[in-house]
């Protein structure tokens, strides 16, 4: 009996090494992204596929990809794709089908994100994302917002819930489950800043609209501090007007009200 036990206690143990050992693994750069997310912001759902006050990001299928589930109570609502990976995920946005491409930025945690669509009538659009972490209790999301061929961006500025939020999915929480830890570590490593150089890459990576909401986001409520000589550099570098304007706006705010 006792040898019965023994090889039984085994088995299980090695069941268990086999489900921790076969969760997917995250992309250490994706990783502060990973948990669940609450807004305030309601009027600023609207720049999202499908409004919901709360967001979990979950591992997707490889390293290099996430679930953004749009959660209402204790049911997804919703799904967005994220693969840094270079693979192609499609896509479809009432009716206009296609694909999403997203990337790291080499400075900072943040991911662009480029859709390509081709709509009824024969029409076709593109929109760029931005998801950046702010700090380690928040990330902004910025995407272009457009009706009626009216083009403009906006922001929404999640706040981290905590992990032991009862009214959530079972799916989500069983993703979730024994990764805060590492999660937490993540956001903790994570470089939040956003520096000219940063702004310089984005600017080949957004749209105008989606770049000037996002250095706005980014800048509201702190004094930033630019020269005469940085607004030059970053116009020879291709930085449009409008945003080296929200700049100069936020280095004087009792100016800019």
């Amino acid at each position: 009996m006792r040898i019965i036990a023994m090889f039984t206690a085994a088995l299980l143990g090695a069941s268990a090494l086999e489900a921790q050992t076969s969760r997917p693994t995250v992309d250490s750069r994706l990783l502060p992204f990973v948990g669940c997310w609450t807004t305030t912001t309601e009027a600023m759902l609207t720049a999202l596929p499908t409004a919901s006050r709360t967001l979990c990001v979950v591992p997707g299928e490889t390293a290099t990809s996430l679930r953004m589930l749009s959660v209402r109570g204790d049911s997804i609502v919703a799904t967005q794709m994220l693969d840094v990976g270079g693979r192609r995920v499609p896509i479809s946005r009432e009716s206009c089908t296609g694909y999403a491409t997203s990337a790291f930025a080499e400075s900072g945690s943040r991911v662009f994100v480029e859709e390509m669509l081709e709509c009824s009538g024969g029409t076709s659009a593109r929109s760029t994302e931005v998801l950046d972490l702010a700090n380690v209790v928040e990330f902004i999301q910025v995407r272009a917002w457009r009706r009626r061929d009216v083009g403009d961006a906006r922001f929404v500025r999640w706040t981290a819930l905590e992990d032991t939020a009862s009214t959530l999915p079972a799916e989500v929480k069983s993703a979730l489950s024994g990764r805060w830890q590492a999660v937490a570590t993540a956001r903790e490593m994570a470089s939040t800043d956003v520096t000219f150089t940063g702004v310089v890459e984005a600017s080949s990576q957004l749209d105008e609209p989606v770049l000037r909401t996002w250095v706005f986001a980014r800048g509201a409520g702190n004094r930033v501090k630019v020269t005469g000589d940085q607004l030059r550099s970053l116009k020879k570098q291709g930085v449009p007007g409008s945003v080296t304007d929200v700049l100069v706006a936020l280095s004087h705010p009792e100016v800019f009200q």
